[in-house]
């Protein structure tokens, strides 16, 4: 493989899935010059090792992940990684979609100039599907401190409850409007869900909102 400037770097959960995670690599789809696997079975991994480097001269490097929001964190902190060296990252989100393409997508809104170097995609059987980077809005101080509530306060029944324990003291008309508005948003923009408990609907943060405030306190 010639060597360039830059590298081509995939990164991949891979786990118990079907052959076809890295078929747009062993069918020279896609460039790549390095794989950084993050591993949820080893013995799975064993063997995508074996073809990639053995067969292909891929190299290839490994890490240990279990739980979707170490998955998440890995991702997003490799992709750091390799853009701090200039390279590209391709991100295989066949097995664990949801958390690659998050990670993608808000390494893509954190560092905007470096967007061009960030792909996502999903293997098929026919090749690859490119996915779109979200872009992450920008939240509100008041939709951050209601993201970081409804973390510290599982169970909560409603936004109005949370309001109530967003406060110390008597909670105004104006502060509760304020929380509900900013809960509404962050429902729209895929940070908060409602599941069904009992004959409620109880709001609650989402995979992505989770994810996001597991990120933020990293960073604090």
């Amino acid at each position: 493989m010639a060597v360039t400037d830059t590298e081509a770097v995939h990164v991949i959960v891979i786990g118990e899935g079907a052959t076809e995670t890295i078929l747009p690599i062993t069918q020279d789809r896609l460039p790549a010059d390095r794989v950084r696997i993050v591993e949820t079975d080893p013995e799975s991994t064993d063997e995508y090792d074996r073809y990639l480097e053995d067969l292909l001269g891929v190299v290839t490097s490994r890490t240990a992940a279990d739980s979707f929001d170490d998955q998440y964190l890995e991702v997003a902190d490799t992709i750091r990684e390799e853009l701090d060296a200039d390279n590209r990252v391709w991100c295989n989100a066949t097995e664990s979609g949801y958390a690659i393409a998050t990670a993608a997508s808000t390494i893509a809104a954190e560092r905007p100039a470096a967007r061009s170097r960030i792909h996502a995609y999903q293997a098929t059987t026919g090749g690859y599907d490119q996915l779109p980077l979200v872009a992450d809005p920008q939240l509100s101080d008041t939709a951050v401190e209601v993201l970081e509530a409804l973390a510290e306060n599982q169970g909560v029944g409603s936004i109005s409850q949370l309001a109530h324990r967003m406060v110390d003291g008597d909670l105004g008309d104006s502060f509760r409007s304020k929380v509900q508005y900013n809960a509404e948003k962050l429902e729209d923009a895929g940070y908060i869900e409602r599941v069904q408990r009992g004959n409620r609907m109880q709001p609650c943060l989402s995979p992505m909102g989770r994810l996001w405030v597991t990120e933020r306190g990293r960073d604090d």
